[in-house]
């Protein structure tokens, strides 16, 4: 066995599959960042959503953070496991980002994310497959933390203001791929610049790529409240 793996590490499928290599597309300050926010939402006793989870290797990262400070909260994973939509795809190519969106993310299911989160030992996540752009979010809990990363400007600005309706005071969104420098992905940029304009909030940007968005305690009207 020792000798299989050994040959198999001078071939470059090999290499990718034994050797340790960093699997995220966050940055470790990124990462610690998500969860120091993570971490002080639970506080607040609402749900957690992630919009946008791909294969799980962040939704795994960050629930079993959450797990190890106590009882881990609902864990809503959204997502079309399926890659891009059309319609997502039709308005970049509009914006002007001719890119090949339908070849990104598509190598994914909803059953193969959930046996990783049983194998993670994550049995508080929701995995729901949907288009966030469509995704009917008045069906969640109230939230405490939503991370959003859905790359493109209409899932993005869909999922920013459903989340929005559904967040406790205090509670934050952090908005992915707040970047202008990755045109393919701008679309993120535009989303949270728009939303934080029309809610009156700084275009809070940190480790040149997550946007925040904290919903302020004081409220004209009544806000979701967390369940008892």
């Amino acid at each position: 066995m020792a000798d299989a793996k050994k040959l198999l590490t001078t071939t470059s499928f090999g290499r990718r599959l034994l050797l340790p290599r960093y699997r995220y597309q966050y940055s470790p300050e990124q990462l610690w960042s998500l969860c120091e926010t993570a971490e002080a939402a639970l506080l607040l006793g609402g749900a957690f959503a992630e919009i946008g989870v791909y294969d799980g290797t962040t939704t795994v990262y960050l629930h079993r953070h959450l797990q190890s400070k106590g009882p881990a909260p609902t864990y809503y994973c959204i997502d079309t496991f399926s890659g891009f939509t059309e319609e997502d795809i039709e308005v970049e190519m509009e914006r002007g980002n001719a890119v090949d969106y339908a070849n990104l993310f598509y190598f994914n299911n909803k059953e193969t994310f959930e046996r990783t989160m049983k194998l993670s030992g994550l049995d508080r996540t929701i995995a729901i497959q949907a288009d966030a752009a469509t995704f009917d979010y008045t069906s969640l809990q109230p939230l405490s933390f939503a991370l959003i990363d859905v790359d493109l400007l209409r899932p993005v600005r869909a999922a920013l203001n459903g989340c929005w309706e559904k967040l406790l005071p205090g509670g934050v969104l952090v908005i992915d791929d707040c970047d202008v420098s990755v045109k393919h992905f701008d679309g993120a940029y535009e989303a949270f610049v728009e939303f934080c304009e029309l809610h009156d909030l700084p275009v809070d940007i940190r480790f040149d790529k997550l946007g925040f968005a904290t919903r302020p305690v004081a409220f004209d009207h009544d806000p979701p409240v967390a369940p008892s």
